[in-house]
């Protein structure tokens, strides 16, 4: 019994070491090969950490190894995945570290003087978002982030002893307990901050990795996007060929919701950024195009021919009777009566 008892002890102890990873985090924004974080102690899967960081990139990992990572594109937030893309750390500073080794859910919050906050700011009027300290000025504070429409102030510590506002955007100068800062539009906007006199700017920072077109009439539906090719000539313009069906349609940045454009009009038309309409759409095969810097669009339908040819009294067939035949080809129309070949 005391032998089967020692068995079962040793065995436990073994199989639990067996089990026992780190969590870690790498990259060339941390100044260790890997900082591992603290497990929390309620959840095997929850993990955290307090390290300073410079303006670069970094990635969770186990075990010190590569065979079992976490990354993603987004920040202060996000969801890793096995193999993602690197975590951007936008600047220098302390942050606190939240991870989750099962969901891949992973938070940064940078430690600040300085805050932003407000029903147009991701906190909303509950928590601060903190701004990143200029490293050449402690006076200045600057971050890049998602508003939406609504308000903002700014504050120190987290609380309203000290706090700026004004009436006044894109800039201004923040008073003490001054006015709710208006947020008209929303859209990510660098925002900057000079605690020493008051006064701030939002300018609204417009980055499309990406332009897709999503919606009843697309492919994807309205859970999929179709995404269009930038063209090499000029940057602003997004196109591609696609079969639609009928239904309706708009076109987004980045795969999100957060930038995009609707409208009412079809073929052609002018997209009105965040609108609540659908661009109509009949069904058939069309390139379709989008200009970013003017908000244009049009899907021109394509026409595919079995034959093309040329007719006429100047060809060498002798007349109107006989048809030349040129090649197969796809044609794009114009408009009625026009065509171009592609």
């Amino acid at each position: 019994m005391k032998l089967r008892l020692l068995f079962s002890l040793l065995f436990g102890a073994l199989l639990s070491s067996g089990f026992s990873h780190s969590i870690g985090l790498i990259g060339r924004a941390t100044r260790n090969p890997d900082t591992n974080l603290v497990q929390n102690v309620d959840s095997a899967h929850l993990w955290s950490l307090e390290i300073h960081l410079t303006a670069g990139a970094v990635k969770f990992r186990q075990d010190d190894d590569w065979p079992i990572n976490w990354g993603a594109a987004d920040f202060p937030s996000g969801i890793g995945t096995q193999d993602g893309d690197d975590i951007p750390i936008p600047a220098a500073g302390d942050f606190t570290i939240t991870f989750n080794s099962q969901t891949g859910a992973y938070n940064f919050t940078v430690a600040s003087a300085i805050g932003i906050i407000g029903d147009a700011t991701p906190g909303g009027w509950a928590d601060d978002t903190n701004l990143f300290q200029d490293p050449t000025d402690t006076n200045k504070y600057f971050r890049t982030l998602p508003l939406v429409i609504g308000k903002a102030k700014f504050r120190a510590n987290d609380a309203w002893a000290v706090n700026w506002g004004s009436t006044d955007f894109p800039s201004g100068v923040g008073t003490q307990d001054g006015m709710d800062i208006p947020i008209p539009a929303t859209g990510n906007y660098e925002v900057n901050f000079d605690k020493s006199t008051g006064a701030y700017s939002f300018e609204e920072v417009i980055a499309f990795s990406s332009i897709s077109i999503i919606g009843s009439a697309t492919p994807g539906g309205w859970t999929e996007d179709t995404y269009l090719t930038k063209d090499n000539a000029d940057p602003n313009i997004w196109k591609a060929n696609v079969d639609l069906v009928d239904g309706e349609a708009k076109f987004r940045a980045n795969g999100a919701w957060t930038i995009n454009w609707g409208g009412t009009d079809f073929p052609t038309g002018v997209g009105v950024p965040n609108s609540n309409d659908n661009i109509p759409i009949d069904s058939g095969t069309y390139l379709v195009t989008f200009n970013t810097e003017t908000f244009e669009y049009s899907f021109l339908p394509i026409i595919t021919y079995s034959t093309v040819g040329i007719i006429g009294d100047a060809t060498p067939s002798g007349g109107w009777e006989r048809m030349i035949r040129i090649w197969n080809k796809t044609l794009q129309t114009r408009r009625s009566g026009d065509c171009v070949l592609s």
